[in-house]
Parts: C-alpha cells; structure tokens; sequence
C-alpha cells in the first residue's frame, strides 16, 4: 500500500493519544501508526527525496504538529505529548478523518498556523497550499526545491547548447576538476579537442600524483539528439583500456548504454540531466541566488529537569 500522507495519519493519532489517557511518547506514537497503517520495513526506511528524513515519520511528526495547531494536543515534556480536553472529545466523535480545514472551527488555530498574517495573506497562503494539502510542509519544500533546480539544470543546458563546442569541451575538464580530479595546474587538464573533432576532447590527471589520466569525450548535442552506439564504440576504441568519460548535453541511446555496461566499465556516460546535477553541485556555471533558513523547536530546552 502506498505511505499514508500526513491528514490521513490526523485522526488515528489523536485517538491512540486520547485512548492513552495520559502521557505519550513520540516513539510510542510512531510505532502505533506503522501498526494501524500496516506500513512495513521498506515503507519505513523510504527516504525523502533529499535524504533529509524518512517520509512516513515526516508524516508522523507533521500529524502531530497540526494537530498541536488545533489544540488537540499539547507537548508535555521533550519527546512526550498528551491529548487535551478538545482532543479527546473530537477524537470520540470524529469517525471519517479529519482535514486541515476541519481545524479553522477551532478558536485560535488561523492565528497559530499563519502567525501574524493579514487575512488577505492567509487567503494568498491557504491557496498556494491546497491542492498539495495531503503533503507535509517539508515535503512541498523538498518539490518546490526540485522544480527549481529542474528549471536551472535545462536553463544551464540551453545556455552550454548556445556556445561553440570549444566551450562545453572546456566546461567538462572544468567539471572534473571541480569533482576532485587533477591537482589544479594546467598540466594536469589538457584540452585535446578541436571542433567536429571524433577523438578525444582532453585529458585529466586521475589524482594529485598523476600516476593515470581519465580520457573526455564531450558531445554538445540539443535535446532529442541522442548519442548513439557507435559514437561511444568509437571513443572506447580510442582509449586502448583506460578510462574515460563521455559527456553529453543529450541523452545516450539505450544501444549505446547496453554496450557500456556489457563491455566497457572502464568508461563513465554522463547526461544532460547528470550534467547539470553535478554543476549545480560543484557550482559552475551557477551562482546562488538566495538561502532559506528553516527552524524546529529546539525540545531540549523546554524540557524540564526529571
């Protein structure tokens, strides 16, 4: 079955906190919740798209916090939580589920969800966020952070597309360096390449000592264009055994990729799309706009001495 989002996750937690009748703890809460949902070992350990945490216990938690919104629980202690009087009235009468909009009957919850908003920037908020009301704040983050990079990684790909192949020749040893390759001095990048050249376009020192060098082939293509078979033939042809990389702005064709794994591991295929991951983690070619700082209640320092 598929992860439960986070307002299906509302209800059965209110009831396990209510039914309790007293103190929970977080642990506890989870455990209850793998169970009610039956989700299993692998649904369990199924990260978010940045590594950042797992998604059903993002979910969890963020069930949790809205319901903290709406006053139906409170925290007690670090890591221990119970339901309120309202808690346990609505986890008794509620039988469906309950949704984020349920909420804004409760005295206070608009205030303590948008903070200091006027109504018209709740109304902008609460309509930038309802069709992906079943996803927690974390993970519309995580897309909307997604989408950008997206729209950066094909922005970078037009501009590379634009610029003779001198330069995205020169932008792939760049690259390598970047990743670690080399040790820095124009010795150690040659740019072998010239245009509409079939052979090797430079060379890289594996490390700072030099004892190998990593042959690169780059392949300025527009989208749509894939890079065939025998192109990758041809540059394994040219490296007699030792490594290389071959970088395009394209795609390779599934003849090509078959033909690498079966009998060339010593080579490396990077795509369009792998490009642009790996500039945006170097920083070439990118410069960064601005950052976002997010907070969570530090729970340690409210905690309270046993």
């Amino acid at each position: 079955m598929a992860i439960p989002d986070f307002q299906s996750i509302m209800l059965p937690l209110l009831k396990f906190a209510a039914q309790s009748g007293g103190e929970v703890t977080t642990g506890d809460a989870y455990e209850a919740m793998v169970k009610h949902f039956g989700v299993t070992k692998e649904e369990e350990d199924q990260w978010m798209p940045s590594r950042r945490g797992k998604t059903f216990r993002n979910r969890v938690a963020w069930a949790k916090q809205y319901l903290g919104f709406a006053t139906l629980v409170v925290p007690v202690r670090h890591g221990v939580f119970r339901a309120t009087d309202l808690g346990r009235k609505w986890a008794k009468e509620r039988k469906g589920g309950l949704k984020l909009s349920d909420f804004k009957v409760i005295p206070g919850y608009e205030d303590r969800l948008h903070g200091g908003k006027t109504q018209t920037e709740q109304e902008i908020s609460a309509t930038e966020i309802e069709p992906s009301t079943s996803s927690t704040p974390d993970e519309r983050i995580e897309a909307a952070e997604a989408d950008l990079r997206q729209q950066v990684i094909a922005a970078l790909l037009d501009r590379i597309v634009e610029k003779p192949p001198i330069f995205f020749e020169q932008l792939v040893i760049q690259l390598m360096a970047k990743l670690g390759y080399g040790d820095g001095s124009p010795e150690s990048m040659l740019h072998t390449g010239k245009s509409n050249d079939e052979g090797i376009d430079g060379k890289i020192k594996r490390d700072v000592l030099g004892l190998d060098h990593i042959s690169l082939q780059a392949k300025r293509y527009k989208m749509g264009n894939t890079v065939s078979r025998e192109e990758v033939a041809a540059f394994a042809g040219s490296l007699a055994g030792s490594s290389g990389v071959f970088v395009t702005t394209s795609t390779f064709s599934r003849q090509a990729l078959d033909f690498m794994r079966e009998k060339h591991r010593n080579i490396v295929l990077i795509d369009g799309q792998k490009l642009g991951e790996l500039m945006l983690r170097c920083g070439l070619g990118v410069t960064e706009k601005r950052a976002y700082r997010v907070h969570i209640v530090d729970e340690a320092f409210f905690s309270e001495d046993e």
